[in-house]
């Protein structure tokens, strides 16, 4: 399998490197370590942020925002779900030696760091056993229309290799993995609600609170529709996309080796209230990945819509270009 190192220092390059200039404050279970933020045209904004979690630090999205402030996404998740192994992780809170960035040369931000997927039943006698993704996400603001786009590479790796006597490919080779992206929607003022659309053969979600809506899309190849959808609830009975994807014990096992979530998601078509919202990207037996979310803002659906799809379609290299072709 090819590794991405080479990519990786070419994006660090690009970067101003200043970790730790500029520091938010702790949450109630986990204290923040850096966080950068880019902004661009139409007042679009994006923040990614070094998350620390039990002695490891993870990656997020935070705080994706256009036209105003009030077009908010509170932050943007990153989930592999593995068959084999019956468990997922992400890249807040399953993540490692993650770092975070700004582009000198364009409103860009990026996640740089590892996933690591408990294997063979998670904490065994020996300490457990596991394998990681390398995982380079980069966040960009549209130069021509209120959007962002985010470029997320991943490849897969057991370092185990030389303390167990196996290679990655025989252990884990034919498992089979989903990635999930999730978004916490905090659009306006009051309660959200959102639904399912599709647009040029592109499946859609839409989040609207009150006249502010805010599209996502997403582009794996060729492929432009998402494997199974969840708009959930975060409060009260009903289930959350977090906790369809991420929360549900499905094994039966003691609860120190408990694994997460089926693999499916609940999908239905609308909700309201407080909601999050989640679609899958099958990638089967891949050992490495790569695949693009655009998050469109506007003050109609279809102005929200057009912005996203528009700029999947463009898609990365050619949105990065625009910006370069100015310089």
């Amino acid at each position: 399998m090819t590794r991405r190192s080479s990519r990786r220092a070419i994006l660090k390059t690009s970067a101003i490197g200043l970790l730790g200039s500029e520091v938010v404050s702790g949450t109630k279970t986990t204290a923040a370590r850096s966080t950068v933020t880019t902004a661009g045209a139409h007042n679009v904004c994006v923040s990614a942020r070094e998350h620390d979690h039990r002695g490891h630090t993870g990656g997020i999205l935070e705080d994706l925002s256009g036209i105003d402030e009030s077009f908010r996404i509170a932050d943007l998740h990153t989930f592999v779900w593995d068959d084999g192994e019956a468990n997922t992780g992400n890249v807040r809170d399953d993540g490692r030696n993650v770092s975070v960035r700004k582009a000198a040369d364009a409103p860009e931000v990026t996640i740089d760091g590892q996933i690591r997927i408990e294997a063979m039943g998670g904490r065994s006698l020996y300490g457990g056993t596991y394998y990681v993704g390398d995982v380079v996400q980069r966040a960009l603001v549209a130069r021509d229309r209120p959007a962002i786009l985010i470029d997320t590479e991943i490849s897969f790796f057991w370092p185990d290799e030389d303390i167990y006597g196996f290679n990655y490919d025989e252990k884990f080779g034919d498992n089979e993995r989903t990635i999930y992206t999730l978004l916490n929607p905090q659009i306006g003022d009051a309660d959200n609600e959102a639904w399912t659309t599709s647009h040029e053969g592109y499946d859609i979600l839409v989040a609207r609170g009150g006249t502010r809506y805010v599209a996502v899309g997403h582009r794996a190849g060729d492929r432009i529709t998402f494997d199974g959808h969840c708009i959930g609830r975060t409060d009260g009975t009903e289930k959350s996309a977090w906790q369809d994807i991420y929360g549900e014990t499905e094994n039966g096992y003691a609860d120190w080796r408990n694994r997460y979530g089926d693999g499916w998601l609940d999908s239905n078509e609308y909700n309201e209230g407080p909601i999050d919202v989640a679609f899958g990207n099958y990638i089967g037996t891949a050992d490495e990945a790569e695949w693009q979310v655009a998050l469109g803002f506007g003050t109609s659906e279809d102005a929200a819509v057009t912005s996203a799809v528009g700029t999947l379609r463009r898609g990365y290299d050619a949105e990065r270009d625009q910006y370069e072709q100015r310089q």
